[in-house]
């Protein structure tokens, strides 16, 4: 069995060969008699076949992960790329990246979709952390200030604040 697998190797077998097209190129070798009937012969070859198949497929899923995450890669190195960009603004300036044209056309959109959202999650999460930690600065500062009471507007609380205290960080509502 191993003779005749290896006979098909050799000669070149590839995943889209017919029987016929294999009889052809074996016929004559010594070894194409290592098995005894036409039927143990076909399954050895359409074994070698789905072998050789499930490489290629193998082959392609890597090549395509590779190329995704070469394309996501190439939206984190950009320098023009923030979140609320459209795809087609995009476009403009990664079309002529070679890691652009390797993904398929249809997936383009969806990656970068998906990594757009991605950013601005993590970014709208950073942000909500900086504004709680800037709201204990100011809670912990003006607790800290026994001139401001309940009476006390927030523009004259404001006039008493060190110049050191940035309100910038903060939002009008807080």
């Amino acid at each position: 069995m191993s003779a005749f697998r290896q006979l098909l190797l050799e000669v070149g077998v590839a995943e889209d060969w017919t029987w016929d097209q294999a009889m052809k190129a074996i016929i004559n070798d010594p070894r194409y008699a290592s098995l005894r009937t036409l039927n143990e012969k076909k399954t050895v070859f359409f074994d070698v076949l789905e072998e050789l198949r499930a490489k290629e497929r193998s082959n392609n899923q890597r090549i395509h992960r590779s190329a995704r995450e070469d394309f996501v890669q190439m939206l984190k190195e950009s320098p023009n790329f923030h979140p609320m960009m459209s795809f087609e603004k995009a476009v403009e300036f990664l079309e002529s990246d070679t890691r652009y044209v390797a993904v398929p056309e249809d997936e383009r959109r969806e990656l970068f979709e998906r990594f757009s959202s991605e950013i601005d999650q993590t970014q709208r999460k950073e942000q909500k952390v900086q504004r709680k930690r800037h709201m204990k600065l100011l809670k912990e500062l003006l607790s800290g200030m026994h001139s401001i009471t309940h009476l006390t507007t927030w523009k004259e609380a404001r006039a008493m604040l060190p110049s050191t205290v940035n309100l910038d960080r903060l939002d009008e509502s807080d």
